[in-house]
Protein backbone atom coordinates (compact mmCIF):
# COMPACT_ATOMS: atom_id res chain seq x y z
CA UNK A 1 0.00 0.00 0.00
CA UNK A 2 2.67 2.22 0.64
CA UNK A 3 3.99 2.20 -2.93
CA UNK A 4 0.42 2.82 -3.98
CA UNK A 5 0.45 5.96 -2.37
CA UNK A 6 4.11 6.79 -3.49
CA UNK A 7 5.46 7.17 0.20
CA UNK A 8 6.98 3.93 0.56
CA UNK A 9 10.59 3.71 1.71
CA UNK A 10 12.73 4.97 -0.60
CA UNK A 11 16.55 4.57 -0.96
CA UNK A 12 17.74 6.83 -3.70
CA UNK A 13 20.92 6.62 -5.81
CA UNK A 14 22.17 6.65 -9.21
CA UNK A 15 20.30 3.23 -10.83
CA UNK A 16 21.59 2.07 -14.13
CA UNK A 17 18.61 1.34 -16.07
CA UNK A 18 20.05 -1.28 -18.12
CA UNK A 19 21.31 -2.77 -14.68
CA UNK A 20 17.82 -2.50 -13.42
CA UNK A 21 15.62 -3.57 -15.84
CA UNK A 22 18.48 -6.79 -16.56
CA UNK A 23 17.62 -7.81 -12.76
CA UNK A 24 13.56 -7.29 -13.21
CA UNK A 25 13.79 -9.71 -16.18
CA UNK A 26 15.94 -12.16 -14.48
CA UNK A 27 13.82 -12.27 -11.56
CA UNK A 28 10.17 -12.28 -13.66
CA UNK A 29 11.28 -14.98 -16.29
CA UNK A 30 10.62 -18.10 -14.37
CA UNK A 31 6.57 -16.59 -14.31
CA UNK A 32 6.36 -16.18 -17.88
CA UNK A 33 5.06 -19.15 -20.71
CA UNK A 34 7.59 -20.13 -22.70
CA UNK A 35 5.42 -19.29 -25.61
CA UNK A 36 6.21 -15.32 -25.08
CA UNK A 37 8.78 -13.71 -26.74
CA UNK A 38 10.63 -11.39 -24.38
CA UNK A 39 13.10 -8.47 -25.95
CA UNK A 40 14.68 -5.44 -24.50
CA UNK A 41 16.62 -2.79 -26.01
CA UNK A 42 19.38 -1.39 -23.49
CA UNK A 43 20.45 2.24 -23.83
CA UNK A 44 23.49 1.97 -25.53
CA UNK A 45 25.00 4.93 -23.19
CA UNK A 46 23.99 3.53 -19.73
CA UNK A 47 20.97 5.70 -18.85
CA UNK A 48 21.34 6.59 -14.93
CA UNK A 49 18.49 7.96 -13.27
CA UNK A 50 18.39 8.76 -8.85
CA UNK A 51 15.90 6.33 -7.61
CA UNK A 52 15.14 3.69 -5.78
CA UNK A 53 16.42 0.37 -7.32
CA UNK A 54 14.30 -1.82 -5.96
CA UNK A 55 11.44 0.12 -6.64
CA UNK A 56 12.18 0.36 -10.45
CA UNK A 57 12.48 -3.55 -10.60
CA UNK A 58 9.30 -4.03 -9.33
CA UNK A 59 7.73 -1.44 -11.40
CA UNK A 60 9.03 -3.18 -14.43
CA UNK A 61 8.47 -6.45 -13.41
CA UNK A 62 4.68 -5.40 -12.74
CA UNK A 63 4.51 -3.90 -16.02
CA UNK A 64 6.09 -6.91 -17.64
CA UNK A 65 3.98 -9.96 -15.61
CA UNK A 66 1.07 -7.55 -16.78
CA UNK A 67 2.08 -8.02 -20.19
CA UNK A 68 2.34 -11.42 -20.23
CA UNK A 69 -0.98 -12.27 -18.62
CA UNK A 70 -2.59 -10.05 -21.80
CA UNK A 71 -1.13 -12.85 -24.10
CA UNK A 72 -2.28 -15.37 -22.08
CA UNK A 73 -1.55 -19.33 -23.10
CA UNK A 74 -0.68 -18.39 -26.50
CA UNK A 75 2.49 -17.07 -28.56
CA UNK A 76 3.13 -13.27 -28.10
CA UNK A 77 6.00 -10.75 -28.19
CA UNK A 78 6.72 -8.52 -25.38
CA UNK A 79 9.05 -5.47 -26.48
CA UNK A 80 11.35 -3.30 -24.05
CA UNK A 81 12.59 -0.04 -24.61
CA UNK A 82 14.70 1.73 -22.51
CA UNK A 83 14.42 5.81 -23.37
CA UNK A 84 15.17 8.93 -23.54
CA UNK A 85 12.10 11.16 -24.72
CA UNK A 86 11.23 14.85 -25.19
CA UNK A 87 7.84 15.62 -24.91
CA UNK A 88 7.20 18.78 -26.91
CA UNK A 89 3.21 19.49 -25.07
CA UNK A 90 2.30 18.41 -21.84
CA UNK A 91 0.90 14.50 -21.83
CA UNK A 92 -1.55 13.56 -19.87
CA UNK A 93 -0.60 10.49 -17.63
CA UNK A 94 -1.58 8.32 -14.51
CA UNK A 95 -0.71 11.14 -12.22
CA UNK A 96 -2.26 14.06 -14.16
CA UNK A 97 0.24 16.05 -17.10
CA UNK A 98 3.40 16.03 -17.13
CA UNK A 99 4.85 19.25 -18.66
CA UNK A 100 6.68 19.32 -21.90
CA UNK A 101 10.01 18.42 -21.30
CA UNK A 102 13.08 15.84 -21.09
CA UNK A 103 12.06 12.30 -19.44
CA UNK A 104 13.90 8.81 -18.97
CA UNK A 105 12.05 5.87 -18.19
CA UNK A 106 11.05 3.12 -20.55
CA UNK A 107 8.63 1.64 -22.92
CA UNK A 108 6.55 -1.83 -22.89
CA UNK A 109 4.85 -3.16 -25.58
CA UNK A 110 2.92 -6.42 -26.26
CA UNK A 111 0.46 -8.29 -28.70
CA UNK A 112 -1.76 -9.14 -26.35
CA UNK A 113 -5.84 -8.64 -25.89
CA UNK A 114 -5.95 -4.96 -25.35
CA UNK A 115 -7.24 -2.95 -22.87
CA UNK A 116 -10.39 -1.20 -23.19
CA UNK A 117 -11.41 2.13 -22.48
CA UNK A 118 -13.32 1.46 -19.09
CA UNK A 119 -11.04 -0.62 -17.82
CA UNK A 120 -7.96 2.27 -18.85
CA UNK A 121 -10.18 4.52 -17.10
CA UNK A 122 -9.57 2.45 -13.80
CA UNK A 123 -6.67 -0.04 -14.34
CA UNK A 124 -4.71 1.93 -11.93
CA UNK A 125 -6.89 1.83 -9.07
CA UNK A 126 -6.55 0.16 -6.18
CA UNK A 127 -8.11 -3.43 -5.64
CA UNK A 128 -9.56 -3.20 -9.25
CA UNK A 129 -8.93 -6.46 -11.06
CA UNK A 130 -10.42 -7.85 -14.14
CA UNK A 131 -8.57 -11.04 -13.04
CA UNK A 132 -10.75 -13.71 -11.33
CA UNK A 133 -7.14 -14.00 -8.91
CA UNK A 134 -5.61 -11.22 -7.39
CA UNK A 135 -6.17 -8.72 -5.39
CA UNK A 136 -5.93 -5.47 -7.86
CA UNK A 137 -2.73 -4.11 -6.08
CA UNK A 138 -0.24 -4.72 -9.19
CA UNK A 139 -0.77 -2.11 -11.26
CA UNK A 140 -1.30 0.30 -8.09
CA UNK A 141 1.33 0.05 -6.84
CA UNK A 142 3.15 0.43 -9.80
CA UNK A 143 1.58 3.79 -10.66
CA UNK A 144 2.43 4.80 -6.62
CA UNK A 145 6.12 3.75 -8.07
CA UNK A 146 6.05 6.28 -11.10
CA UNK A 147 4.17 8.74 -8.33
CA UNK A 148 7.17 8.54 -6.03
CA UNK A 149 9.43 9.09 -9.10
CA UNK A 150 7.14 12.33 -10.26
CA UNK A 151 6.23 10.78 -13.35
CA UNK A 152 3.51 9.09 -14.54
CA UNK A 153 2.11 6.42 -17.06
CA UNK A 154 0.81 6.54 -20.77
CA UNK A 155 -1.09 3.67 -21.81
CA UNK A 156 -2.06 3.61 -25.61
CA UNK A 157 -4.26 0.22 -25.98
CA UNK A 158 -6.65 -1.03 -28.65
CA UNK A 159 -8.73 -4.20 -27.82
CA UNK A 160 -7.71 -7.05 -29.95
CA UNK A 161 -4.44 -4.67 -31.07
CA UNK A 162 -1.81 -5.06 -27.91
CA UNK A 163 -0.74 -2.40 -25.49
CA UNK A 164 1.91 0.16 -25.27
CA UNK A 165 2.74 1.26 -21.93
CA UNK A 166 5.22 4.23 -21.44
CA UNK A 167 6.52 4.96 -18.02
CA UNK A 168 7.82 8.39 -18.04
CA UNK A 169 10.05 9.30 -15.13
CA UNK A 170 11.53 12.32 -13.37
CA UNK A 171 15.20 11.93 -11.94
CA UNK A 172 15.41 12.41 -8.00
CA UNK A 173 18.20 14.87 -7.72
CA UNK A 174 16.95 18.85 -7.13
CA UNK A 175 16.05 21.07 -9.54
CA UNK A 176 14.45 20.19 -13.05
CA UNK A 177 14.35 16.44 -14.64
CA UNK A 178 17.81 15.34 -14.70
CA UNK A 179 19.47 12.26 -15.97
CA UNK A 180 22.75 11.33 -17.18
CA UNK A 181 24.30 8.67 -19.49
CA UNK A 182 27.23 7.09 -18.25
CA UNK A 183 30.01 6.84 -21.41
CA UNK A 184 31.41 3.48 -22.20
CA UNK A 185 29.11 0.97 -20.54
CA UNK A 186 25.99 -1.26 -21.42
CA UNK A 187 24.59 -3.10 -18.32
Amino acid sequence: MLDYSGNGQFFPRLVNMNHAVRLALERIAPLISRRIEITARYSPKGLQIEGDERQLQDLVAALVLNAAEAIGDKSGKIELEIISERLDAPLEVSTGVLQAGEYPGFRIRDNGCGIDAATRARMFDPFFSTKFVGRGLGLAAAAGIVRGHAGGIHVDSQVGRGTTITVFLKDLREGEARFAFQTGTTG
